[in-house]
């Protein structure tokens, strides 16, 4: 796990200065804190910032090149089933001078070219030099756990594990992409491959990069895609499961390193803890947040019933006290507005996991692969009797709960804006009526929040196309397989991962997820509709297999989710602050809002008549993004 950046000069001409590539390096430190490396061959510079988890030794130095130096390479992330490869890869004539997995990935493109990544099971994002072809080759990983950002413009290609390396760089392009502001403001953050500045771009997970002189091409090389055999008995799949889940448990326990687990309490996080020890891990060390003084949004009790279950170290942190400081933090590490307000407890519980342990698996994507969010993929059962209305009688009953839909706060005001709220969506069809319900600011909103000039210029466009790509009737799969699938490929990389990448490298901490083994995706996408949601039970064949290893109340209480008691923090802990950054000054600086909308979502938040929570973050977090890289 480390952090990677670098240059190319599309004039071959034209050299890579070495301070300017260690500036770029310099910034990511926190993501590898125990070596540093740069190669510069005239217009190409490679810069790494190392954490050591595998091979220790100086022999792990990036960037690293094969035998006679004409190929070079940059890695983060972990290649788990490298060893697979060492007969091979001897017997075709390669000298191994390490134990690092990096140097299998060059010796695998020497004989297999581009397609070298359909051989890495692993969480990846890496770039490769050529000398000999003059071309550079970057991929990242299929589920997208690592991330990979790049620049182009007629001059130059640039790339970093952050977006903080492309902006040390002294000639870049910092224009707002408003279409991703627009985006952030649905979903808290920015899907790929987007991101808040118009010329810098996420590569997609699942993606390869090929830079060949002055041209570029970006192309897939993999995808999930629904292949249900209903011919398969329920037995078969439940097997089928436990043995892949086992090997991709087992396989992300390679480590030269101190390694652990987090454990919330919840399903998929207990889940790896018992096969961690079902796979013969002794003295398993587990990591975990408490809220002692939020009790609603805390989950120790379970964390330690399973602990104590399976003989764990166990270590709890309990989460209270002011978080003011932490804020800037946040958004610096984060590099574009990012409102995922559980971010203060992953980067908590990582820095101080960080004191025990340098890598920890986590239960992160089971929610996605085997839908264990319910009440995002179950049958909407709300329009079942809605739909029988003539459309026209609909959208007439849509126009007359808006004129009630008063601004006030008595009772008749709040039930027309609910009526107003429900007709609205039973006048779109069933899809687009499940995406709006995560969208945080919808277009009404939206125009509330905006100043004129830009709701002007964002009002025609969409975000939510984003998702809706992935409904298409061109995509096969069933209506809750296409419902994951937006997941998978948008909030999953871009909110979940990211919070988990960022917040963790951060403290130069390496998570790894076990459910995100590319071979556990492909199976979900084979699994028929009724093993992963049955009703308002989700994840069924996780929760049926681990029947064995884990009670009950652990698997089949009400879902918690990995929150924070940010809603309160507005009213208490955090009121100054808000007051402070959020003052009609600074919001009238941006540019971007208007003030009265927002001191009035504010003020109502904090008489306790609405939850606000989740919208006043994200403008928060946005306006202290914008202090500490666009002041």
């Amino acid at each position: 796990m480390c952090g990677i950046t670098g240059i190319y000069y599309f004039d071959k001409q034209r050299t890579v200065n070495f301070s300017q590539l260690k500036k770029m390096t310099d910034i990511i430190e926190h993501r590898g804190p125990d070596d540093e490396g740069h190669y510069i061959d005239k217009n190409v510079g490679l810069g790494h910032r190392r954490l050591s988890i595998i091979d220790l030794t100086p022999d792990g130095h990036q960037p690293m090149c094969n035998e006679d130096a004409s190929i070079w390479i940059i890695f983060n992330g972990e290649f788990y089933n490298y060893l697979d490869y060492k007969d091979e890869i001897i017997i075709k004539g390669h000298q191994l001078r390490s134990r690092s997995d990096t140097e299998y990935i060059l010796h695998l493109y020497e004989d297999y070219g581009f397609d070298m990544v359909h051989k890495i099971n692993g969480m990846f994002a890496f770039v490769i030099w050529d000398s000999k072809k003059q071309l550079l080759f970057a991929a990242r990983d299929r589920m997208g756990v690592k991330p990979f950002h790049y620049y182009i413009d007629n001059e130059k290609f640039l790339w970093g594990s952050e977006i903080k390396s492309i902006l040390e760089h002294e000639n870049v392009d910092k224009t707002i992409d408003n279409l991703a502001l627009s985006d952030y403001f649905s979903f808290m953050s920015i899907p790929a491959p987007k991101t808040i500045y118009k010329k810098i771009r996420k590569l997609e997970p699942g993606h390869r990069l090929i830079i060949n002189g002055n041209e570029i091409k970006n192309e897939k090389y993999w995808d999930l895609i629904a292949e249900t055999d209903n011919y398969k008995t329920d037995s078969y799949y439940l097997d089928k499961f436990e043995s892949l889940f086992a090997d991709a448990v087992n396989l992300r326990m390679i480590s030269d390193v101190p390694l652990g687990a987090f454990l919330s309490g919840g399903v998929d996080s207990s889940a790896v803890v018992a096969m961690m020890a079902k796979n013969g891990v002794k003295d398993i060390k587990t990591f975990s947040i408490a809220f002692k003084d939020q009790q609603k949004f805390d989950e120790s009790i379970y964390a330690k019933q399973v602990a104590d279950q399976y003989h764990t170290h166990h270590t709890e942190f309990n989460l209270s006290g002011k978080y003011i400081d932490i804020l800037p933090k946040l958004a610096w590490h984060f590099d574009e507005p990012f409102a995922v307000s559980s971010a203060f407890a992953v980067y908590y519980l990582s820095k101080m996991t960080r004191e025990h342990v340098t890598v920890a698996l986590s239960g992160d994507g089971g929610d996605e692969l085997f839908a264990g969010y319910p009440f995002r993929y179950a049958h909407d059962t709300r329009f079942d009797g809605i739909e029988k209305i003539p459309m026209p009688l609909r959208k007439f009953i849509l126009w007359s709960t808006s004129l009630s839909a008063l601004n006030g706060e008595s009772s008749f005001a709040v039930k027309s804006r609910k009526a107003r709220d429900y007709f609205k969506m039973a006048c779109k069809n069933r899809e687009d009526a499940f995406i709006d319900n995560f969208s945080y600011f919808d277009s009404t909103l939206k125009g509330n929040l905006f100043n004129q000039n830009l709701w002007s210029e964002l009002s025609s466009y969409d975000p939510n196309s984003v998702y809706k790509k992935y409904y298409s009737e061109n995509i096969k799969g069933s209506r809750l397989f296409k419902r994951q699938l937006g997941d998978i490929k948008t909030s999953l990389p871009d909110e979940m991962l990211k919070k988990v990448d960022n917040m963790s490298m951060a403290v130069s901490i390496e998570s790894r997820t076990p459910f995100l083994d590319y071979r556990l995706a492909e199976f979900s996408a084979q699994l028929p509709d009724h093993l992963k949601l049955n009703g308002m039970n989700g994840k069924v064949i996780v929760k049926k297999t681990m029947e064995k290893y884990l009670s009950n109340d652990i698997l089949y209480r009400k879902k918690h989710g990995f929150n924070v008691p940010f809603g309160e923090w507005v009213k208490n802990e955090l009121k100054d602050y808000i007051n402070e950054t959020l003052s009609e000054k600074n919001i009238k600086d941006s540019g971007i809002f208007n003030y009265p909308y927002i001191n009035k979502i504010i003020e109502l938040h904090r008489s306790g008549r609405f939850d606000y929570s989740n919208q006043i973050y994200m403008i928060l977090m946005f306006e202290i993004w914008r202090k500490t890289f666009n002041s």
